[in-house]
């Protein structure tokens, strides 16, 4: 049984033509398809909502969709299975999520992490073959699309409510596998929480769980059995952004024998999708993913890296709590709303938290906003 798990995959602008006219030799290469096709099953993350409606959520961020015709790419990939718990699922309102699941399943997709409500989205997937059986959760972090009790949306990471999930999967299956969409974006690294939140899966009977949402390649650690994968980086998501860990990628290849085996096959994004890296890329890729997943067994470097990181992005947190108000002494509704983003969604959370302990704890009493054209001391 083999089953392979693409990230993060959207149409944008650069490609969206390509999604509906089902060019997907144009938006990935042969070997990109022809590695996917000897897997039993593909399993992939929709970060998209398909739908022809034009009323975006507020949000801060991108509002991400494509057109229902952009299944016609989707369905030649061949998924198995697509994964809806992710920050763009309801970027067009409950209409677009109704679109997508309603697309998804008059083309005979299998979906979950997403529903009509907070019990829909938590409903798992089983895979089975030859008597083996590998569930499937998905769940993201709290961001903009995140189901309620009665409405659409996505399925979130609860405390509370996850790890019993996860554990009354595993009685029903050999084999459970997590995808987590969470974490800092573009940080190669788990953060503190962030690694005790995956390894906490792994004890409630997770053998592997694979973090997306980073988009960026990170890190991997083997942890009381299971596979801990800290940042795929995406599939198919084409965006103009000057960082080199926004262009490469892997794709996971995973075998069930007698445990999970592991496999790691490197693209890079191309002009309008992706391709499968060079040889000395390919090199690189793994190369320092290896090297990242050798670092973070040292310890206290998690930790430490995390820290460095939150006093590089905390100036840039504070500037924007400075423009709550604007010139007028009224709310500024757009901050108002990178504000919300801020104070619900973990990642940002955690990385605010400790930016300010740190300054607290005067550890770190110089600080640069992002931009490294401004510096102060509190």
């Amino acid at each position: 049984m083999k089953i392979v798990f693409a990230a993060d995959m959207a149409a944008t602008a650069a490609n969206e033509d390509l999604f509906i006219n089902g060019d997907v030799e144009k938006i990935t290469d042969k070997p990109i398809l022809e590695y996917l096709a000897k897997f039993d099953f593909r399993v992939m993350n929709i970060e998209m909502a398909l739908t022809e409606t034009n009323d975006p959520i507020v949000k801060c961020g991108p509002n991400i969709k494509a057109s229902k015709k952009a299944i016609n790419a989707i369905n030649k990939f061949n998924p198995s299975l697509a994964l809806l718990s992710n920050n763009h699922v309801l970027d067009f309102g409950e209409a677009g999520l109704r679109d997508t699941v309603e697309v998804l399943s008059k083309n005979s997709i299998p979906y979950i992490g997403a529903g009509e409500n907070l019990a829909d989205s938590r409903v798992p997937y089983i895979l089975e073959q030859d008597g083996k059986k590998v569930g499937i959760y998905n769940c993201g972090e709290h961001e903009f699309t995140i189901a309620g009790e009665n409405s659409w949306g996505a399925n979130p990471y609860e405390p509370l409510v996850t790890f019993d999930d996860i554990a009354e999967l595993k009685a029903k299956c050999d084999y459970v596998v997590v995808i987590y969409h969470g974490g800092k974006e573009h940080y190669r690294y788990p953060s503190p929480e962030v690694q005790k939140r995956c390894r906490k899966m792994i004890d409630k009977g997770a053998d592997a769980v694979i973090c997306q949402h980073s988009h960026c390649v990170g890190c991997f650690e083997d942890y009381n059995g299971g596979k801990i994968i800290y940042g795929q980086g995406n599939f198919v998501f084409v965006e103009n952004i000057n960082e080199e860990a926004w262009h490469t990628s892997l794709i996971v290849g995973v075998t069930v024998e007698d445990g999970l085996k592991f496999e790691y096959f490197p693209i890079c994004m191309s002009e309008v999708g992706a391709r499968t890296a060079t040889e000395a890329e390919a090199k690189e890729i793994l190369d320092n993913f290896y090297k990242r997943s050798e670092e973070i067994k040292t310890p206290g470097f998690i930790q430490k890296s995390y820290s460095d990181f939150a006093a590089k992005m905390i100036g840039g947190y504070l500037k924007k709590m400075q423009s709550v108000f604007d010139t007028n002494g009224e709310y500024n509704m757009e901050m108002i709303t990178a504000m919300f983003n801020y104070f619900t969604c973990e990642a940002h959370v955690e990385v605010v938290a400790q930016g300010l302990y740190d300054i607290f704890k005067d550890e770190k009493p110089y600080w640069n906003y992002q931009d490294g054209e401004i510096a102060f001391k509190l």
